[in-house]
């Protein structure tokens, strides 16, 4: 076995130059073909590319626009609320008021009728005891009559006759 260090060290040259070659002829062919299509799909891809971006940013400025239109009509609602919650305070505290002045009304009203009736039954009450008295007072005086004696019998006549009244 002899092996030639000098030879397992150092490339053949004749092998280097053939590869050296056929990259040469590899680079060649690639610039010649490949080069420009891939240029131009690259640079498409960029352009597309940055137009997508350009989209984005027009679509953010929107979104952005829409968004403060939207919390400016949030804002607009909520105060629209407001005015809406303070005018239904407004008008329970009339209804209230009305209510109230309609039951003090009705309250006076029936206080008068009432007042009325009491007036009515009293008058009522007083001539059944102005009849009571006279019927009473015609009895008194029938029986004082009938049995008409001395003042002591008729003090005890009268006393027997209220006794005979507080019975009924």
């Amino acid at each position: 076995m002899n092996l030639d260090i000098k030879e397992l060290l150092l490339p053949n040259i004749w092998t280097f130059l053939t590869q050296l070659g056929a990259t040469a002829v590899l680079f060649f062919v690639a610039k010649k073909f490949l080069w420009k299509p891939v240029q131009n799909m690259l640079d498409q891809r960029a352009n597309l590319l940055q137009e997508k971006l350009v989209d984005v940013e027009k679509e953010k400025e929107s979104l952005e626009y829409l968004m403060k239109d939207a919390k400016s009509q949030v804002i607009e609602a909520k105060m629209k609320a407001d005015e809406i919650i303070e005018q239904a305070v407004i008008d329970a505290e009339v209804i209230k008021k009305e209510a109230n002045a309609e039951a003090a009304e009705d309250a006076r009203v029936k206080l008068e009728r009432l007042q009325e009736d009491i007036t009515y039954e009293q008058l009522k009450l007083r001539e059944n005891m102005y009849n009571e008295v006279v019927e009473i007072s015609m009895e008194v005086a029938t029986k004082l009559l009938t049995e008409k004696t001395n003042e002591k019998e008729d003090r005890k006549a009268v006393e027997r006759f209220i006794a005979e009244m507080k019975k009924r």
